[in-house]
């Protein structure tokens, strides 16, 4: 018999057991994989289905090997043949071709044991809860080139406008 509350309660409790024993917090994890820590929290507890793309990301973040991989992909019911019908619709996100910037409220900056650091933007919900405007996942040598032009910035009294700079990073495998 399936549990109504949780029905995926046999993934999140093996996605909570691979992310133990990988020895990182939920904060880690949503980092890497670049969600929201409540989802990933959500989906540990077994309340929702992650889509494809984010257990596939979990996998790879987790480094499983096939046959776990095959078991994770059981549990979240993606095994099933989808016709026309069952399917979802596709989603495409488009980039704004025009230069409207989004100002925040607040800001998050959260990191992984493996450097990736993400930067949430907040703004005021309809309710006054703080809702994310923008995530920007970087690498740590673009986080320290983020952090020094911010710093030269607050430096000087006049608007400055700092051009784009390269960055060289190593290849983390």
């Amino acid at each position: 018999m399936k549990d109504h509350k949780f029905p995926y309660r046999k993934l999140g409790a093996e996605l909570r057991k691979l992310r133990q024993d990988a020895q990182e917090t939920l904060l880690d994890v949503s980092a890497a994989v670049e969600v929201e820590t409540q989802y990933l929290m959500r989906v540990e507890a077994g309340v929702v289905q992650p889509s494809e793309d984010i257990l596939i990301l979990l996998m790879n973040h987790f480094d499983v090997d096939d046959k776990e991989a095959l078991f994770l992909w059981q549990q979240a019911n993606y095994m099933e043949e989808k016709t026309e019908d069952t399917m979802p619709a596709q989603v495409y996100i488009v980039p704004f071709a025009d230069n409207k910037i989004s100002f925040s409220d607040q800001v998050a900056v959260s990191s992984s044991k493996k450097g990736d650091v993400v930067v949430s933007f907040f703004q005021p919900g309809v309710d006054g809860k703080p809702v994310v405007n923008a995530r920007i996942g970087m690498n740590h040598a673009t986080a320290q080139e983020l952090a020094s032009q911010i710093a030269a910035i607050s430096q000087t009294a006049q608007p400055t406008r700092l051009l784009p700079t390269k960055t060289t990073t190593e290849d983390n495998t």
